[in-house]
């Protein structure tokens, strides 16, 4: 294995945000080409970056102003913060090395890849239940 300790110093909050951010464009492209016919005209799904480089936003377009919303995925030394379209806490981690040396943010007790924890942020937003969506704004 790696030295332990320089793969710890490259599991910093800013490499990590910055595949957030790249995985979050992918998901956005990817949930875009796959909306049904119905979906096309519900809603679409862009990643715009914020004013600095501590934060993205992954969105959700519509026609509909009740389905508008929005996450805000931002990096801090601590870890990631990600936020709602009311700006509540989501989900929030630290970073840890698993035991096989693999950078992971720490929810919880929880140890996730990019993909769980982006799956977690951003699946209500990607496929909003009307009144059972976290990121969705109350009527």
């Amino acid at each position: 294995m790696d030295n332990w300790v320089k793969l710890r110093i490259d599991c910093s909050p800013f490499k990590v945000f910055v595949e957030l951010r790249k995985g979050a464009k992918e998901d956005a492209e990817t949930r875009n080409k796959g909306r049904t016919d119905a979906e096309v005209n519900r809603y679409s799904f862009d990643v715009t970056n914020g004013e600095n480089d501590r934060v993205f936003t992954v969105w959700r377009h519509s026609p509909d102003e009740n389905l508008n919303s929005a996450v805000d995925f931002s990096w801090s030394n601590s870890g990631i913060l990600v936020r709602g379209f009311k700006g509540q806490t989501l989900i929030e981690a630290t970073l840890t090395l698993d035991d096989e040396g693999n950078c992971k943010l720490r929810v919880g007790l929880e140890n996730l890849t990019s993909w769980q924890f982006r799956k977690r942020a951003l699946e209500p937003l990607f496929f909003p239940v009307q009144g059972n969506s976290p990121a969705t704004p109350s009527p």
